[in-house]
């Protein structure tokens, strides 16, 4: 399976996934974004104790976007809930379906939700 055109880098090779979810974020950022990176997963520590962070199923960036309220909503802005999943080419939702259905409550809830694999992916 080849790499995307929108997932090359120098050389030929394909961005890891650290690289395109930094990518994302700047771009993202660029468009009224303002998203943090959200860790979900289990480390073991120096002294031997496990750490656990993040929900599990829950994105990979977590955060909002602004948005200009119309005449009819008084002029405020306000901040909708956003959610990106980011996967390289070869990436998959979990098996258990546990992100995309976070993706899909907070689609119905109003928010942005959606998996992303390139800047173009950003809605």
């Amino acid at each position: 399976m080849e790499c995307p055109t929108s997932q090359k880098i120098g050389g030929g090779g394909c961005m890891n996934e650290t690289t395109l979810r930094k990518l994302i974020q700047i771009e993202a950022s660029r468009r009224g974004y303002r998203l943090l990176r959200n860790q979900v997963g289990k480390y073991r520590l120096p002294d031997g104790r496990v750490l656990s962070s993040g929900i599990p199923g829950t994105s990979d960036l977590i955060g909002w976007r602004t948005v200009i309220v119309t005449q009819e909503m008084v002029g405020e802005k306000i901040a909708v809930f956003a959610a990106l999943e980011v996967k390289t080419f070869k990436g998959r939702p979990d098996q258990e379906g546990k992100q995309e259905n976070f993706l899909k409550v907070v689609r119905l809830a109003g928010g942005i939700g959606k998996f992303v694999r390139s800047v173009e992916d950003i809605p």
